[in-house]
């Protein structure tokens, strides 16, 4: 899925081939700091609803909040600086995002790790690849040597972020949804109906409960209600893993395409079905305990 949002555009123009990078910093000021209160980031909070524990998204922002605060007293106003103003500007960012690279790039990190602190990886990567290719563009425009490595700088800076992503999405959409802790305890019982099936599934990462249900269970057969426990557990299992799997490729993979020179389109894998396997497991352990019980045995 491919959606032009404000944040990709800036993504765009910091990899324009044309040298000229038309229109860069105010799409960069305008988009991350239009306001003191560093709204934009504040907002991806909302966004990260259900998938990410709020204190999370929360924890990174309050860490880089300071370094954000920096970086837009550095950029305010920088429209109306004179040209031979800005590089000094410019660089105070690079080295504001460089001493703070760990809070939102942790390529070493855990599976857990990589994916509570990509809520505010993507606008950080972009702004870091932004501001080299600015300070590229005021090098170039004014015949300094160094614009050759600054270039080559904005090209591998691009490459290392965007594979970086590629990985830690695809890790994030399988740790999130492995997350759901599923279980089948056969239940003994003196009452008519029986034997007993207790299924749960509690989501470990936000502790909601989807599903506690006590249910009658026999080996090949499915009455109502274990079937309509069955299928919230599975309905929940899916929305969780779409909503995970579409929401970073829109949020972070689809963003950072722009620097993608293959344009290879992300295979989305398909929902896992945990459920139904533990479900199995389960409906033996009673299968067995029914034909001991039939033969006299304990």
């Amino acid at each position: 899925m491919t959606i032009d949002s404000p944040l990709k555009q800036l993504a765009r123009s910091a990899t324009d081939p044309t040298e000229t990078a038309p229109d860069l910093l105010p799409l960069l000021t305008d988009l991350l700091f239009a306001d003191k209160s560093l709204g934009f980031w504040h907002s991806l909070k909302r966004q990260m609803k259900g998938l990410i524990k709020e204190e999370h998204t929360s924890r990174q922002l309050a860490e880089l909040s300071q370094p954000l605060a920096a970086i837009a007293d550095q950029l305010r106003d920088a429209n109306e600086l004179e040209i031979s103003e800005l590089p000094p500007r410019l660089l105070n960012v690079l080295e504001i995002i460089e001493a703070n690279h760990s809070l939102f790039f942790l390529p070493q990190a855990t599976a857990e790790e990589r994916v509570t602190h990509l809520p505010l990886f993507t606008p950080m990567a972009v702004l870091h690849l932004s501001t080299l290719s600015l300070l590229h563009t005021l090098a170039f425009n004014n015949s300094v040597p160094a614009s050759a490595h600054l270039r080559y700088l904005c090209n591998t800076t691009a490459q290392y972020y965007l594979s970086y992503a590629e990985q830690a999405v695809s890790d994030a959409v399988s740790w999130r949804t492995n997350q759901l802790n599923i279980t089948c305890t056969p239940m003994r019982s003196a009452m008519f109906g029986g034997p007993n099936l207790q299924v749960t599934c509690v989501d470990d990462h936000t502790q909601r409960t989807v599903v506690d249900e006590m249910c009658t269970a026999y080996p090949g057969t499915m009455n109502p209600l274990l079937q309509r426990t069955v299928d919230r557990v599975n309905l929940y299992e899916e929305r969780l893993h779409h909503k995970a799997s579409l929401f970073w490729e829109v949020q972070v993979l689809d963003v950072l395409s722009e620097w993608n020179e293959r344009k290879t389109e992300m295979k989305r894998p398909a929902p896992p079905d945990s459920v139904h396997g533990v479900l199995d497991d389960a409906l033996y352990m009673i299968f067995q305990d029914v034909s001991r019980s039939m033969m006299g045995l304990k």
